[in-house]
């Protein structure tokens, strides 16, 4: 390359610290120099926090199962171009070195590194904390993997950073549990602890003070993880359920009184007093506790159905669902849109379902026939007597009411939410940390599989999902004193699989019958999509990515999160 190099890419770099403007400056200019298209290319891609202290690359954007560039992507003649590029920019400089040492060996490959961390440091202190939280994870990340480089002298220097800025004070709580989340995780002294709690407290008495009861739960997940004595942990968890109570009483005593959300913020905290462990409960009380909010649940729900209001209409077309769809999740922030997307279809009943599948098959031949049903490659996959004609009826009404849902709801309200706003997966492992029903230690797994589907990515939610949703019924029965083992003839205690956790009578208790009959449909049932077994035995085929079951599944889950269940009946 020529040797004005370093004065051609800053020409066009010239001090920008965001990729986003990298790339289109680049791109704009990318048939002047090979270099400026490979520079647009390396800048396209987003430094994505992935959990923990891990932030990896992902491609601007993924269509219909292709991507815009990944280094997976990234040619010998690519490598010779990075190889050759000379900046003074300081986020091209750590973005080359951040691609380059994956193709290097040696030495080589240990001075890339170096070089890009020590500019992803430099970045970050010129950039706001939302910018500087990515970029130090990144270093912090490739720190840690080459820590025998340096002797961690570089880890040192991320938490240096973080610790420097905590010093100096958070501009605010985001900020605050960002630092102390980096500094947790970069090695810290006990001197850095005594720090992190200082301040997270007077961030709670803040929160407290100002009933931010969101905020204040946030600070004590992150206390949590700061706290060694396990009695201590525990006191803290107590104290996250009763913030959920006192956000059901403010709900009550707003002026948008709301029982619905009300209860739905009390059955938040039964579950997060359900994860207290048994040796902790009768000193926290956890058992009278959980009694006395399933009391004022029961009363709640009473109130929340005369809430409801009955929408009655002559039918529409299909066309005109999707609008009233779209309108739906049009000009909301991003958090309602995706609450109201998880709403935007309606769930059946089993009653309801049984009913119409009886009018169908009333004085028809049907009745009387036995059926056999083939897989997708021609194998008999169930065969139903005529005793069992109204299941089989049910499944096939089951079917076509998600075919319904899917290309009339909530397909076109999903086009639209994404195309308003740009989550992350940080916003889903929030989402899941938030929920009153995802398992503990589970968030990243739950995350993991929303913003697979949110993307599009059905084939990846659904093989995520699937095992999460058997999880999720499984801890919430054995929370509720429900075996959810067996010992086989030989004495080894397995799981029983979800088929037959769905048919325990207390699953109706803890679900309800309604939720019960969805998730038999489309995950368990014999008559249903099956997805359970697919998965389990490899039978889910590439078709998987554009079907009306993926998608469907993907937003069932995602509305069981944002919507915890709760049964009046069963109270």
């Amino acid at each position: 390359m020529a040797d004005d190099n370093s004065n051609s890419v800053d020409s066009v770099a010239g001090d920008s610290a965001d990729y986003y403007e990298l790339f289109s400056q680049f791109r704009e200019r990318a048939d002047a120099a090979p270099e400026f298209g490979i520079l647009a290319k390396v800048t396209s891609m987003m430094l994505i926090r992935n959990g923990g202290d891990r932030a990896r690359f992902q491609p601007l954007g993924e269509f219909a199962g292709t991507s815009t560039f990944t280094t997976a992507q990234i040619t010998r003649d690519d490598i010779v171009l990075l190889r050759s590029v000379k900046t003074a920019n300081v986020a091209v400089t750590a973005r080359v070195h951040d691609v380059l040492w994956e193709f290097t060996k040696g030495k080589e490959r240990i001075e890339h590194v170096h070089l890009a961390i020590d500019a992803y440091l430099e970045l970050a202190s010129s950039v706001d904390w939302h910018k500087a939280d990515d970029l130090l994870h990144r270093a912090l990340e490739l720190s840690t993997r080459f820590q025998g480089s340096d002797k961690g002298e570089r880890i040192a220097r991320v938490r240096d950073v973080a610790r420097t800025s905590l010093d100096a004070g958070a501009s605010s709580p985001g900020e605050l549990l960002a630092l102390c989340e980096l500094l947790r995780v970069s090695r810290p002294s006990s001197e850095d602890r005594d720090v992190v709690v200082a301040n997270i407290n007077t961030a709670r008495r803040d929160a407290t003070a100002a009933r931010e009861h969101g905020l204040e739960r946030n600070l004590i997940r992150e206390l949590q993880l700061w706290e060694d004595n396990d009695d201590s942990k525990q006191d803290l968890t107590a104290e996250v359920a009763d913030l959920w109570v006192a956000e059901a009483d403010a709900r009550l005593e707003a002026p948008a009184r709301s029982a619905f959300v009300a209860a739905s913020f009390l059955e938040s905290a039964v579950q997060v007093l359900r994860s207290i462990p048994r040796k902790h409960r009768e000193r926290l009380s956890v058992e009278r506790r959980i009694a006395e909010l399933r009391s004022r649940i029961a009363e709640l729900g009473e109130e929340a159905v005369d809430e409801m209001t009955e929408f009655t209409s002559t039918e529409l077309p299909l066309g005109e669902y999707a609008e009233a769809a779209r309108r739906v999740v049009t000009g909301v922030g991003a958090g309602e849109a995706l609450l109201r997307l998880a709403q935007v279809a309606s769930l059946t009943t089993e009653a309801a379902e049984r009913e119409l599948a009886e009018q169908i098959l009333d004085s028809t031949l049907m009745l009387m026939l036995p059926t056999t049903s083939l897989t997708h490659d021609g194998r008999v996959a169930d065969k139903a007597t005529a005793e069992e004609a109204v299941e089989r009826q049910m499944g096939e009404l089951a079917h076509t009411r998600r075919s319904i849902a899917v290309l009339g709801q909530i397909l076109p309200a999903l086009r639209v939410a994404r195309a308003e706003h740009s989550l992350s997966r940080s916003d889903f492992v929030q989402l899941a940390f938030d929920s009153a029903v995802v398992p503990s230690g589970q968030e990243q797994l739950f995350a993991s599989g929303l913003f697979a589907g949110w993307n599009m990515d059905l084939d990846a939610a659904v093989h995520i999902l699937v095992p999460r949703m058997e999880a999720l019924v499984r801890h919430h029965l054995k929370g509720a004193g429900v075996h959810t083992t067996h010992l086989d003839r030989d004495g080894i205690e397995d799981e029983i699989a979800l088929p037959a956790l769905l048919d325990k009578p207390e699953a109706a208790d803890v679900f309800g019958v309604d939720l019960i009959y969805e998730l038999r449909t489309v995950f368990a049932g014999r008559f249903g999509a099956n997805l359970r077994h697919n998965v389990a035995h490899g039978l889910v085929v590439d078709s998987m990515r554009g079907s009306v079951v993926g998608l469907y599944s993907w937003w069932l889950m995602l509305r069981i999160v944002t919507v915890p269940f709760w049964s009046r009946d069963s109270e």
